[in-house]
């Protein structure tokens, strides 16, 4: 899939596509700016191999700030309350620390699908 100039949601859609690949999902799908998805806060939908799928926004972070984080979280809570899934991507580590931002991005996206169990 051709890359959209977002360098974080790049990073996501590179670990979803790596986590397709292994069968640790079904599949995903990304939206496109200004569509309806991103309208309601999600930037992709993952779908699981429990047969739901999963919101998820995106949000860049310049540094591993947790004041920064929670911010974010805060404030997409109150923008957009029924999607409860968020990312954020320290793309400042792309630059000389890639491997290690792909190696944090790729752990949360799991942690967060493993989150979402029937009931």
């Amino acid at each position: 899939m051709a890359k959209r100039g977002n360098p974080a949601e790049d990073v996501v859609e590179t670990i979803l596509e790596r986590l397709k690949a292994q069968g640790n999902i079904i599949g995903f799908l990304r939206n496109r700016a200004s569509d309806r998805l991103d309208e309601e806060g999600i930037d992709f939908l993952i779908f699981l191999l429990s047969g739901f799928a999963l919101p998820l926004q995106v949000k860049t972070c310049n540094s591993n700030d947790k004041r920064e984080y929670d911010n974010k979280l805060q404030e997409h809570k109150r923008k957009h309350p029924l999607v409860r899934f968020l990312i954020c991507v320290r793309t400042n580590l792309l630059a000389n620390e890639s491997e290690r931002l792909y190696a944090i991005v790729e752990r949360d996206i799991k942690n967060m699908t493993r989150r979402v169990l029937p009931p």
